[in-house]
């Protein structure tokens, strides 16, 4: 079988991804929202927070979610993966 040919004056194109999800649509965002990997990515970027700190983060970030403004922040946070990061970085960036 040979490969077709674009049409002329179009590029072509390989999907290199499909995205399927990025916020609660086939899995709870929440449940990465853990002390004990807020300690390890602390960690990764050299820094040091302590478990019971990362506990009360994790709980302030939650309860910024759940709440009207985070509800509303989140409402068109999956139209990239930019704005995604950005919205949900924000959120947690308000409690730090």
């Amino acid at each position: 079988m040979s490969a077709r040919a674009a049409p002329r004056g179009r590029a072509q194109h390989r999907t290199q991804a499909v995205l399927f999800d990025f916020s609660g649509t086939l899995f709870d965002d929440t449940s990465v929202i853990r002390a004990e990997r807020l300690v390890a990515q602390c960690a990764l970027r050299g820094g040091a927070l302590d478990t019971a700190r990362a506990k009360e983060l994790c709980a302030g970030i939650l309860a910024a979610l759940d709440s009207p403004e985070g509800q509303a922040r989140r409402v068109k946070a999956d139209l990239s993966a930019g704005r995604h990061r950005r919205v949900w970085t924000g959120l947690a960036d308000q409690l730090a």
